[in-house]
């Protein structure tokens, strides 16, 4: 990659690592919440190969926000010649990958349609909702390659590093079971995909209890995000009652203020994340750099 625009200084950062020229993009919000995103040094960009990194922040501005930018950014690269490549460590919108319920958008979709719209060439991102499922991500997008990068060998780096004694790996449902396998196999531990089950009306959780004898355990509930804590803390519930020796929870993504607040009250070992969003509150939970994996 040859220039690497970005906001802050984990893309500064990541373009050093690159080896690759930074140029800052500065956002100018006006008083009615309109927002103008401003590259810089336009002539540094122009007829380049760039990689645009678009963090959002976990509490303001919003993923909508983000979005703008994204757009108003691209359609600048497009009219400067440049081929356009994206980092969107936290895809947002892929979690509504269907319709649901009448009267739904099919939310995926229609953001796939606009990243198309704006010629970009790959995108990158970490875990996305549909990493390893039978439909991936990719399958939403025809022009545009995807790349999505799993956070298994970052957490279990770490985590071998703590000592671990005869380890479990839960993932709350299904989802997450590509995941808890990758996970599992290198940290040479056994694991369970819990069986879940929602109220997409409602939107509660039901998560049964693991089938594993956790006594005296080091458990890891792994999941690519929370954002309300609803299907991360009943797995942290089960393995406490079933009397786990230590529990560890990785989350590849904590989107939300309640889902901090929330996982905060947690009696665990440790909650360990990445830097998937901006964040202002680094020291709340254990923050590994995605910058490792790309």
């Amino acid at each position: 990659m040859e220039v690497l625009l970005g906001e802050d200084d984990f893309s500064r950062r990541l373009a050093e690592k690159l080896n690759a020229e930074f140029v800052k993009i500065n956002t100018y919000i006006f008083p009615d919440s309109e927002l103008k995103p401003v590259i810089e040094n336009e002539d540094k960009v122009r007829n380049r190969k760039v990689l645009l990194v678009m963090r959002t922040a976990r509490f303001e501005p919003s993923v909508s926000n983000c979005l703008m930018k994204i757009y108003f950014v691209c359609k600048i690269l497009n009219r400067l010649g440049c081929e356009i490549n994206l980092f969107l460590p936290w895809f947002f919108y892929s979690r509504q990958d269907k319709k649901f319920l009448p009267g739904e958008p099919e939310s995926l979709k229609d953001i796939a349609e606009l990243y198309e719209s704006l010629n970009v060439k790959n995108i990158f991102t970490v875990n996305s909702h549909l990493y390893g499922k039978e439909n991936p991500l990719q399958g939403y997008f025809r022009n545009i390659r995807v790349h999505d990068i799993s956070t298994s060998k970052l957490f279990a780096d770490y985590l071998k590093t703590k000592n671990l004694k005869n380890p479990v790996i839960l993932g709350p449902g299904t989802g997450p079971s590509i995941m808890v396998k990758e996970m599992s196999k290198l940290l040479n531990a056994s694991y369970e995909c819990l069986e879940k089950e929602r109220d997409h009306a409602t939107q509660k959780v039901l998560i049964k209890p693991p089938k594993a004898d956790l006594k005296n355990r080091d458990v890891i509930i792994y999941d690519d995000i929370s954002a309300s804590g609803g299907t991360v803390i009943p797995v942290f519930n089960h393995a406490k009652n079933l009397n786990s020796r230590r529990i560890f929870i990785a989350l590849s993504h904590i989107v939300t203020r309640e889902g901090v607040e929330k996982l905060s009250k947690l009696d665990c070992d440790e909650i360990i994340t990445t830097d998937s969003f901006v964040s202002e509150e680094p020291t709340r939970f254990t923050e590994l750099s995605l910058q490792i994996i790309f």
